[in-house]
């Protein structure tokens, strides 16, 4: 699987898979195991959720995933993850996978991530935003 370069020069695995219109999925496209999983369960979450939502989607999207939440968790980026970054991250992982336009969803902040996605580009042609953080 291709690794695409980032704003701050660290690297991210991207995954591939079906045909058809893109769709950039920003989730681990590997289950996680062990006692992370059963706190997971516990909590109400699927730890295979990723791997789950491109299995579903591969037969009718190119599904390009990419896990953009671990990795900035394991590489943080707290002077630099700005919403011009973010953008420009996401047009980096969708130019490595020839995704002149695609659709784009996100959960929790990285629903506001794909919002400010499509403020900033032409090229997303669907939003979708889930667990959207409520505006006081």
């Amino acid at each position: 699987m291709p690794e695409v370069k980032l704003h701050d020069g660290s690297t991210i695995e991207v995954q591939v898979h079906g045909e058809g219109p893109a769709l950039l999925l920003p989730v681990n496209p590997r289950p996680v195991e062990g006692p992370r999983a059963e706190e997971l369960r516990r909590w109400g979450n699927d730890p295979a959720l990723g791997r789950s939502l491109i299995d579903g989607l591969k037969d009718a999207f190119r599904v390009v995933a990419f896990d953009y939440e671990g990795h900035v968790l394991q590489v943080p980026k707290p002077d630099t993850l700005t919403p011009d970054n973010v953008a420009g991250d996401v047009l980096a992982v969708a130019d490595a996978a020839g995704a002149a336009r695609f659709a784009w969803y996100g959960y929790s902040w990285l629903a506001v991530a794909g919002l400010q996605l499509a403020i900033r580009t032409e090229r997303v042609s669907a939003l979708v935003m889930g667990g959207f953080p409520p505006i006081d």
